[in-house]
Formats: structure tokens, sequence, C-alpha cells
């Protein structure tokens, strides 16, 4: 039997920032129950993830300070969409600009959702990045001064993905589904 997906009866904005409002939202349950939901949603237009492989076979990460994770963390260059920017062009813009890396080779290889229960996230597309070129053109953004560029073995980095040794959830989803990809590829191709 087919779940009836619950319906937004009212909205009303509890607070809003440049980058975030803060909605409550009640929803009918189906029969008379009614709930309120806060949720948090984010503004903008998406973004755009680039996992670039070397020809060394070494992933391209950057190693910076977030601020909601109170810590330094791993991950992929990304970027949001600037308005008129398709997500390939941020793609390419992201990753010069936090690894002076471009790609001759890049490829959509699907679309990530960060949400959960009281978080909507904008659309990131992911893209795979390879036959690199170094210009060495790094322009981080004001908070993104003391990144550094890391590049890590795939195998070591699928290996510590297994460990849980990433800190953003999103970066083990993006290996998860590097690996769908480069797994499928070589499929096509045998």
């Amino acid at each position: 039997m087919k779940q009836k997906s619950p319906k937004m009866i009212a909205e009303r904005v509890l607070c809003e920032t440049e980058k975030f409002r803060l909605v409550a939202r009640e929803m009918g349950l189906g029969t008379d129950m009614r709930e309120t939901w806060e949720i948090v949603e984010q503004k903008g237009i998406g973004g755009a993830r680039c996992i670039a492989l070397t020809e060394k076979n070494e992933l391209i990460f950057v190693y910076e300070y977030r601020a909601a994770a109170e810590k330094y963390v791993l991950r992929f260059p990304t970027g949001a969409l600037h308005e008129g920017e398709n997500p390939k062009e941020a793609a390419l813009r992201e990753m010069e600009e936090e690894t002076g890396f471009l790609p001759k080779q890049i490829e959509h290889i699907g679309t990530l959702l960060p949400t959960g229960g009281y978080f909507k996230g904008l659309p990131l597309s992911v893209f795979f990045a390879s036959d690199l070129v170094e210009t060495g053109k790094v322009k981080p953004d004001l908070g993104e001064v003391d990144m550094e560029v890391r590049k890590i073995p795939l195998q070591k980095a699928y290996r510590m993905m297994e460990n849980l040794e990433f800190d953003d959830s999103s970066t083990i989803h993006l290996l998860v589904m590097l690996k769908k990809y480069l797994r499928d590829k070589e499929k096509a191709a045998s």
C-alpha cells in the first residue's frame, strides 16, 4: 500500500539571512493529524562539485576549516553557482580557484541533494575531471585563505571512506558515486 505524502497547510518564515531561511511548515499528515516542522532552507540556485583524478591515480581534495564542523575537513572542490552560470562552468571555476588545476576532460556523473530532517540544501551537480593541467591560478575566497590542496591515491581514499576517516558525509557519498562511475565505465569498455 502506497503512503500518502503529507501536505503543506501553511508556511511562515521565522528568520532569514543572506544564505538561509528558517521556515515553519504546518503539515497535514492525513486524517486530522497536523504537525509543524521547522526547516532550514539554503538560498541560491545550486552548486557544483568536482572529483578530479590525476594521471598518477590521485584524487585532488581541499583541506579547509569549516565553521559548522568547528574543525578542518577534507573535501572535494565545491562552489555555488553564480547567476547565469551553468554547473559545468561552476565546477571548472571552483576547480581552478581552489586547486590551481583545470581538467581537459570533465563529465557530469550525478547530482547530490544535501538534505535531512531539518535541512533542505540545494542540488549539487557532481563532475568527474581528468587530464588535468596545472594553471597555478589559485584564487581562494575570503574564508578559504588557509585552504590546502591534498592529493590522495584513489585506493587510499577508498580505504579512508570505508574506515570513516572523512568528517564530511557528502565526501563519502561522492566517493561511493565515483566508485560506481568508474566501475560502470570499466564494464562498458570491456
